[in-house]
């Protein structure tokens, strides 16, 4: 098998960390196959989908919290 470009893999990477589900069912579908390196990027783009809703949670964990303890006054206009 010939062997995947830098930047095909960096894209998948990225694509996995900014859309999570992307990289969840992509890791999947990777990890299925028999090549050793599609199993280990597979392994990796499922860790970054989990990483990337993890952020995303905690975001908005810690926007809330914000928002609470002032009352979500910076929402309203002055």
């Amino acid at each position: 098998m010939a062997k995947e470009s830098k930047w095909r893999t960096f894209a998948t990477y990225a694509a996995s960390f900014l859309f999570p589900f992307f990289g969840i069912a992509y890791g999947m579908l990777e990890t299925c196959k028999v090549e050793p390196e599609k199993k280990r990027r597979g392994k990796i783009c499922i860790a970054l989908g989990i990483a990337g809703i993890v952020l995303v949670c905690a975001g908005a964990v810690t926007w809330l919290a914000l928002g609470l303890k002032s009352g979500f006054d910076f929402l309203l206009p002055e």
